[in-house]
């Protein structure tokens, strides 16, 4: 029998965050809510438009490696705005079970610009982007906002996952399977997060969100089949 996939987002509007502690927030989250994916918005970590250093970065990431270690669950806790002393970058972290993966945005935008002159760092180091992983035998992008409509897969995928801030569906980018999954977590307040499945006629289907009241803040969860999930 074909099982439910658990989706879940921390709905919070970024750049800056509105969390006073954004880890504490994801910490308790995946604690005390049950789900397959955990997703949070671009800028997620961002203190109040000031970057992270290099050593505050590592140490978050030492951090989700303890709090993921024996989880199946794929989480991607949105992006964090950090600065190595020469270069900005806009990095994601990809936790799979203890193993914290990193891909930093390739196309910037305006708002990455703008940080990167208010923290007066030289300059903006670009990732490369799709970036792809294997998770639970599923091939999945994941896509850093403007990355979406800039860098599109190359290949069909079972999921594209993008953390963003100010991101309109732009339907011609999707890189789809038949019955895959868009998954968009959105810190714009104005713009909605976004589930849905790509159908056989070439529409997507959105996917409702339930509200859960488990941890310290909100939680969206939605409900997904996804073909040879179980």
């Amino acid at each position: 029998m074909q099982a439910t996939m658990t989706i879940a987002m921390i709905p919070v509007r970024t750049f800056p965050t509105e969390l006073e502690d954004s880890l504490g927030v994801l910490l308790d989250v995946v604690d005390k809510v049950e789900f397959d994916i955990l997703l949070a918005p671009e800028w997620y970590f961002l203190k109040r438009n000031k970057l992270y250093t290099k050593r505050e970065k590592e140490a978050i990431k030492t951090t989700l490696s303890k709090a993921t270690e024996g989880l199946e669950s794929l989480i991607i806790p949105g992006t964090i705005g950090w600065e190595d002393g020469r270069h900005y970058h806009n990095t994601a972290f990809i936790c799979i079970d203890g193993n914290v993966d990193e891909y930093t945005k390739q196309n910037a935008a305006t708002s990455d610009m703008a940080l990167c002159t208010k923290n007066h760092v030289g300059g903006i180091r670009h990732g490369k982007a799709p970036h792809y992983i294997t998770w639970r035998g599923f091939d999945v992008a994941v896509q850093i906002c403007r990355d979406y409509p800039c860098s599109i897969p190359k290949k069909k995928v079972d999921m594209q996952i993008i953390p963003a801030c100010n991101l309109i569906f732009l339907p011609e980018n999707l890189r789809l399977k038949e019955k895959g999954l868009y998954l968009k977590s959105d810190g714009e307040g104005f713009l909605p997060n976004e589930v849905g499945r790509l159908m056989p006629d070439g529409h997507l289907r959105r996917v409702d969100h339930h509200i859960s009241f488990a941890a310290c803040h909100e939680v969206h969860t939605y409900e997904c089949f996804l073909p040879g999930y179980r």
